[in-house]
């Protein structure tokens, strides 16, 4: 009998400490970019955001305008992070919604406060801390680069999500990211149509000062910024027995 419960205990102990360090994980995702006859704002086809708690959005577009909001269809309140801007074309901002209200249909609209020729990559996470999941950020630009690191970002905890948004004009390419990351979507540039753009995420399960490289298949001007959010699961590391 008292092998069996403590059999039963260890299951239960193992179950907790796994549920414990799940992190933050992508269950879904949507990109968009401006059309020729429209420079001025974005929306993004619908997706499902249903059990959702955390919401990325990175916005790439020109540096000589900003943007003036950034909504969705369930009229969440939508956080906005520094804008790091290039100095002759390419823009990046990093926007997040904490503890959305969800849909099955879900949109998301960039509007600019001119011409910006915008693009988005909209990230969609569960498993986030449901309140002030923001922690801290870093950003930088190149003028003429086919690489840009957004600059080294230090979670304070396990398990935190690490969101790293690119902003990049002046040539057709396909961007890549080292560090673990993953890329969620991608929206090319076009010319006198949209900046280029892409959302990029890493789980990092254990604690570590992060500083990813971007690539692109072509130089360019570009402009990254890299932010990390707190997961509902900020413990130490997993424990061997």
């Amino acid at each position: 009998m008292k092998l069996k419960l403590f059999i039963l205990a260890a299951i239960a102990f193992l179950v907790i400490e796994v549920q414990a360090h799940a992190g933050v994980i992508l269950i879904s995702h949507v990109s968009a970019a401006a059309s020729a006859g429209d420079h001025t704002t974005v929306t993004t086809g619908p997706i499902d955001t249903t059990g959702a708690d955390f919401i990325a959005v990175c916005v790439g577009f020109a540096f000589n305008d900003t943007i003036s909001s950034v909504t969705d269809s369930e009229v969440n309140s939508v956080s906005a992070r520094t804008a790091y801007l290039s100095t002759n074309d390419a823009a990046a901002q990093l926007f997040f919604i904490a503890s959305p209200s969800t849909s099955a249909t879900h949109t998301f609209t960039v509007n600019c406060t001119a011409s910006c020729f915008p693009s988005a990559d909209v990230a969609v996470f569960r498993g986030s801390k449901l309140s002030s999941p923001y922690e801290s950020e870093n950003g930088a630009h190149n003028d003429s680069s086919a690489t840009l690191q957004p600059g080294s970002i230090s979670p304070a905890e396990n398990n935190e999500l690490l969101i790293s948004c690119l902003g990049f004009a002046g040539a057709t390419a396909t961007a890549s990211i080292d560090s673990g990351f993953s890329i969620s979507d991608q929206q090319d540039w076009a010319n006198a149509v949209n900046i280029g753009s892409a959302l990029a995420y890493l789980n990092e399960t254990t604690a570590a000062s992060k500083n990813p490289q971007w690539s692109l298949t072509a130089s360019q001007s570009t402009a990254a910024s890299i932010a990390t959010f707190k997961s509902a699961s900020q413990q130490a590391a997993p424990r061997v027995f």
